[in-house]
């Protein structure tokens, strides 16, 4: 079984040798790379040489040059849509032993090609968005090792990605070792006090060292009750920018009706998020849950490129064909994700052009059913 090979890889680690590559900005790419950390920590008394982020704005060829100089022996790709570099892939493998623990829509099965690829497709009749990357790595370490100490990260790895209801029984487990965490109008959506841990995770994504030091923090807390009661200064710095994130996200998700672009026709939504913080995908998340009926695409502006999340949850359209479709006639674009929630990224000076097809793709995939 495929999840016992990746136990098996992960026991010829050793932290010193170990990089772990995870999802730039995700709650749940946060909480699997801890949650990799914790396994480390619990065996070796030390974690990872290094986590280091990937943003799917960034240059994987580059990225890739990279990590090829480092004297390292093994990486781990954490929630990380990268199959679509088979080629670069293979040319890590020639130097490093290569995991990849991923649930985005699968493209290329890199079991084909010699490197180790745990998905979702592979191992369970769940559909991939909700097998998140987090539980992925608590199933691989806790073949090791006891790591009910640390499945409260896979818990809100879980409600991060909207999959809890699909982890009930997991759920129910996790909050009967963490009682605190079992609080709010519903203990299987945001509307929790498990929502609320996951909320501040979530709040480090406005900058690379935060997301860096919230994974320490994740790995050396035991009970994450003391992130929530803000016990550290790092728990206390993810508060502060929470207050600030969720100024902003109220003035979008109270008012989007007023500041989008609507096609009821369609029930489709395009709403442009401006301002210094990132809540293009939380924004989306969070309106879809709310308005199940609609599609939504939540797009920002940066220095050169346009950062689009789609996100659905009526399954009127798959938002990863969306994605994908979307971009393919548009230089250096790319698009994917999963059919509830995805990620586009288009050159600046293309989004109108690309924004101005979007609604008659979306009527095509409509009405082809997809």
């Amino acid at each position: 079984m495929l999840l016992d090979k990746a136990a098996e890889f992960l026991k010829e680690c050793k932290p010193e040798e170990t990089i772990v590559i995870y999802h730039k900005g995700c709650g749940d790419g946060i909480c699997a790379s801890a949650i990799l950390g914790k396994y480390f920590k619990k065996v070796y008394q030390d974690t990872p040489k290094k986590f280091f982020v990937l943003g799917y704005e960034e240059d994987f060829k580059k990225f890739t040059d990279k990590i090829l100089k480092l004297n390292v022996q093994n990486v781990i790709f954490a929630d990380l849509s990268i199959d679509k570099f088979p080629e670069l892939l293979k040319e890590l493998a020639k130097k490093f032993r290569v995991l990849i623990l991923d649930h985005h829509t699968l493209i290329n099965d890199m079991n084909k090609h010699g490197i180790l690829h745990i998905h979702p497709n592979f191992i369970s009749k769940l559909p991939g968005e909700k097998y998140c990357g987090s539980k992925i790595a608590y199933d691989v370490c806790n073949k090791l090792i006891d790591m009910s100490d640390a499945s409260w990260l896979a818990a809100a790895g879980i409600l991060h990605d909207v999959g809890a209801e699909e982890w009930k029984s997991f759920m129910d487990e996790v909050y009967a070792r963490f009682p605190d965490l079992k609080g709010g109008k519903n203990i299987y959506g945001f509307d929790s006090k498990l929502g609320e841990l996951v909320s501040l995770i979530s709040a480090s994504k406005i900058g690379i060292a935060k997301e860096i030091r919230t994974i320490n923090l994740c790995i050396n807390t035991e009970n994450p009750m003391d992130i929530l009661e803000l016990k550290s200064d790092m728990a206390k710095e993810l508060k502060y920018w929470e207050d600030k994130i969720n100024t902003e996200l109220a003035k979008y998700i109270d008012n989007w009706k007023e500041l989008a672009e609507v096609h009821e026709d369609l029930k489709f939504v395009m709403l442009e998020v401006k301002g210094k913080y990132p809540i293009s995908s939380t924004v989306s998340t969070i309106i879809s849950i709310r308005n199940p009926d609609y599609l939504f695409c939540v797009y920002k502006e940066k220095s050169t490129f346009v950062d689009i999340s789609f996100r659905t949850q009526g399954g009127k359209v798959n938002c990863a064909k969306l994605a994908q479709e979307s971009t393919k006639n548009f230089k250096l674009s790319s698009g994917g994700g999963h059919p509830p929630a995805a990620g586009a990224r288009v050159l600046k000076q293309d989004f109108e052009l690309y924004k101005s097809k979007l609604p008659d793709l979306v009527r095509k995939l409509i009405e082809n059913g997809r």
